[in-house]
Formats: C-alpha cells, sequence, structure tokens
C-alpha cells in the first residue's frame, strides 16, 4: 500500500534522544520519560505553541508494565494539552513510522492541522512476564486484587529458579519473536544468510563498516544538532572499541551475533507535523515536506529485503503521481549486517547511512523509525541534499518507507 499526499505534510520541528545501549546511560529511564524528552525537544524546536498540537502519536513495541495510554502520558508530560487526543500504535520495529503515516492521513483528512508524530522504547526497563502454565500443564493460580499488588505463591522464587514457573523477557518475546513459526528474526536471519551463501565474514566486514562511520560522526559532532540530552548525556552510547573486538570474535562464524546485528535500545525520537495552510498561517519555515509513504508486507522469512521492495512501491507512486522526487540519500534500518550489502546494491546512486546505522549505534525498536527520520533530516541538510527516503523492516515481515524533502 502507499500514499502520495496531494499536498506535502510539514516537518516543523524534529529531536530525538541519545540512544542507550541495553542497560547503558539511558537504562533507568522508561520509555514514557524518553518519549517525553523527544516530544517536548521537537515542539520547543519547532516553535510552535503547544497548546495547538491537536494529535500525538507514538510507536512503542513493548507496552506492558508503562501503565494506561503511554504516548497520552508523554504527551501530558511534555506540556501539551490534557484535551490533546492521544495514541500509541504498536507496528512492532515500524512503529515510529506508522505514527508519522497516521499523522500525515489525519492532516491530509483535515482533521487536524498540527500534530506530534514518534516513537519511544526503553528496553533496558521492560519487564519479566510470568508463563501462566506450570510444568505440570496446570495453569499459575494468583488472586485478583484490583489496583493492588496481586498476592504471589509464598514459593514463588523457587518455583521460578526450578522452571515450575517460566519467565520470559518481554522484548525478546514481544519484539523480536514470531509466535507462529515459533522463531526469532535472528533464525530466519541465519537461515537466508545460509540460502544466499553469505559467508559470516563478508557481514563482519559490512557491520565493521557502520561502526567506523557512526564513531566517525559522533567524534565530527555531526549527531549533536539532532540530539537532545537526557541525564547529562548529549551523544549516544556506542559500544567501546574493545568491547566491538570481544563480540567480533566472540561472533565468529554467526551471520547474525551480537557484534554484526542491531541490539534492543533505549531511545525516544519525535517531529512536529502541520499542514501547509497551519505553517503558513503561522509563519513557520518547514524543516522538510513530506510528500508521501508506503507499507508492505510479507512473508516472515522475507522481511530483511521488504525495504527494498517498500522503496521501489513508493519511488513508482511518486513517478506515476508526477511528483518531482530523485532521491539521493536514503536511511535504511540495519536489523543485521546482513542488509547493509543488499542495501548499498539495492540503492545504487544513493548515500546510504552516511553516519553508520543500527548496528552500531543499537535500536529501540518502537523509535527506530523516526530517529532515523531525524538523522536523515540533519544529514541532508549537513550534506545537501534534497530529495530523500527513510525505509525499515519490522518482524513478522514487512517494511516501511517515508519520502521526504527539505527545501532549498
Amino acid at each position: 500500500m502507499y500514499k502520495v499526499l496531494k499536498a506535502p505534510v510539514i516537518i516543523a520541528g524534529a529531536a530525538r534522544t541519545p540512544i542507550g545501549r541495553f542497560n547503558g546511560i539511558l537504562g533507568k529511564r522508561s520509555a514514557v520519560e524518553l518519549g517525553t524528552a523527544a516530544i517536548r525537544a521537537a515542539v520547543e524546536r519547532s516553535q510552535v505553541d503547544p497548546g495547538i498540537i491537536e494529535l500525538v502519536v507514538m510507536g512503542n513495541v513493548v507496552s506492558a508494565g508503562l501503565g494506561q495510554g503511554p504516548a497520552k502520558q508523554a504527551s501530558d508530560a511534555a506540556g501539551l494539552n490534557k484535551t490533546t487526543v492521544c495514541r500509541s500504535v504498536n507496528s512492532v520495529c515500524g512503529s515510529a513510522l506508522a505514527a508519522i503515516a497516521d499523522c500525515a492521513n489525519t492532516i491530509e483528512l483535515g482533521m487536524a492541522s498540527a500534530a506530534v508524530a514518534g516513537g519511544m522504547e526503553s528496553c533496558s526497563t521492560s519487564p519479566y512476564l510470568i508463563d501462566a502454565i506450570k510444568k505440570d500443564g496446570s495453569r499459575f493460580q494468583c488472586k485478583l486484587a484490583g489496583y493492588k499488588l496481586i498476592p504471589m505463591e509464598p514459593d514463588l522464587e523457587r518455583k521460578i529458579k526450578t522452571r515450575e514457573v517460566q519467565t520470559k523477557e518481554s522484548t525478546r518475546y514481544d519484539g523480536l519473536y514470531w509466535p507462529p513459526d515459533k522463531k526469532f528474526m535472528k533464525e530466519y536471519a541465519v537461515i537466508y544468510a545460509s540460502k544466499m551463501g553469505i559467508k559470516p565474514e563478508e557481514v563482519d566486514e559490512a557491520a565493521g563498516g557502520s561502526y567506523i562511520k557512526a564513531r566517525k560522526a559522533t567524534e565530527e559532532g555531526r549527531f549533536k544538532a539532532e540530539i537532545v540530552p537526557v541525564d547529562g548525556y548529549d551523544a549516544d552510547d556506542l559500544v567501546p572499541e574493545d568491547v566491538q573486538a570481544q563480540l567480533r570474535e566472540a561472533g565468529k562464524g554467526d551471520p547474525a551475533s551480537a557484534y554484526n546485528s542491531s541490539n534492543p535500545a533505549d531511545g525516544g525520537a519525535a517531529i512536529v507535523m502541520l499542514s501547509d495552510e497551519k505553517a503558513r498561517d503561522l509563519g513557520i519555515k518547514p524543516v522538510a515536506l513530506i510528500h508521501g509513504y508506503s507499507v508492505v508486507n510479507c512473508a516472515a522469512e522475507d522481511f530483511l529485503t521488504a525495504p527494498v521492495d517498500a522503496v521501489r512501491e513508493l519511488r513508482g507512486a511518486l513517478a506515476n503521481a508526477g511528483r518531482r522526487f530523485e532521491p539521493t540519500i536514503i536511511e535504511a534500518n540495519e536489523a543485521f549486517g546482513l542488509q547493509i550489502p543488499i542495501f548499498e546494491k539495492e540503492f545504487a546512486g544513493m548515500k546510504v547511512n552516511v553516519h553508520g546505522g543500527a548496528v552500531a549505534l543499537g535500536h529501540p525498536l518502537g523509535a527506530s523509525g523516526c530517529r532515523l527520520l531525524v538523522t536523515l533530516l540533519h544529514a541532508m541538510k549537513q550534506y545537501g541534499h534534497r530529495y530523500g527516503i527513510v525505509t525499515m523492516c519490522f518482524g513478522s515481515g514487512g517494511a516501511y518507507a517515508v519520502a521526504v524533502e527539505v527545501p532549498e
């Protein structure tokens, strides 16, 4: 599916938090707190009165334990009106791009003229889930106590340790696991590498390029303008070079190792979106224009190449609509280093992930799509690109793509 917007939607402000490694610099912050920081900064940078924001849509994958209405919590804490319509969306890794598409549609329909879209995730604070089924097949019993804490069996800790009661880590199961096939996305990546004859050494080499670009961009201050500091941290939590070497050695022979794949991370990102008419009325100079988006679905095992299909569909739709759009730069999420050579081949003629990608920076699931967009917009400004695309695959099988323009 695709949507070419009748009139481009204006991006008036954009911001992201640093990306924190698992249990790293943002490890004590909830997804809501990270979303709050991103929303507040995006609105401040847009110079739009928070009181005119009519809609907030935030992507979030692992919502267990966040409480009711995570998007509304973040919106309220960021200082927006309590009457602002808010909702959270979960399209796995594509959640933040789904949020952007949702807001673009709402603005085009005339239901809102000012919106915030983005995503937020804290993989470090995601809860553990107690499986309700005991080893003997019976259901684990507890008492319902309204809003109070639920009394647990006195020997629960022993039962968990002896595996009479199973626990699951929610990020892995809700974000990285496809129940119908009983497979983690990593397993599909390994199968794909074997089928295509891709050697682990090739993947490691490609991943190494991502680390180099991300470290160089950080040292040169390329990310500074897009990041809002959190807890005093104003840079991404990069993997130290000695740890990189250890990970590479430990993952030898694995085409989807901790070294050459993205790892779950913490972060938030947001953009302020306006109708063209609202931007003119407010005298807002656009940071960028959104021309359209596409979303494709596929079998879970085909997710690695889904971004290629999403970009092709979007570019074809824009061309058929007579929209001038020749992208020269692209941000494509590196869920796995396996994808880097695919992207470099399929997106030939475009600069791909000029500042590195998720292999080096980390992957805050529900925030990643908007993080990619924020990074793309700043890179386009720094290097003089007018047209660009952001794309990313998502678990269960599929991908999103969004087409943007930075006005001259």
